[in-house]
């Protein structure tokens, strides 16, 4: 038997309405848009996770990311990890990059 794994995510907010059934779409604070995506791998899951925390354990013991509130913040209430929403704009790109090295395919909807 073949083991696969869908690893799914998402962005924005997928909620119409707010108190009273009011439609809220379109109004401030509210997203625009929902995404929801898909990511097949075509590599060992193993060594990829091997490959994220070598990563995370480089940005932990980065001089130039020290003193950074969200790496910090993180890191005292259940270790460092990567989170777009959360992350500085050069950890964001340290992970694209790190994502382009993969061999994986991406899916939209």
């Amino acid at each position: 038997m073949q083991k696969q794994h869908y690893f799914l995510d998402e962005a924005g907010d997928p909620v119409f309405y707010g108190k009273g059934r009011r439609v809220i779409i379109g109004e401030q604070g509210v997203s625009s848009h929902f995404i929801l995506g898909m990511v097949r791998f075509g590599e060992d899951l193993n060594v990829i996770r091997a490959r994220i925390m070598a990563l995370q354990r480089e940005v932990l013991t980065s001089p130039y990311f020290e003193g950074i509130a969200s790496i910090e913040k993180k890191k005292a209430q259940s270790g460092y990890f990567f989170h777009a929403t959360d992350d500085i704009p050069e950890i964001r790109k340290l992970f694209f990059d790190f994502i382009k090295t993969l061999e994986c395919s991406l899916r939209r909807w």
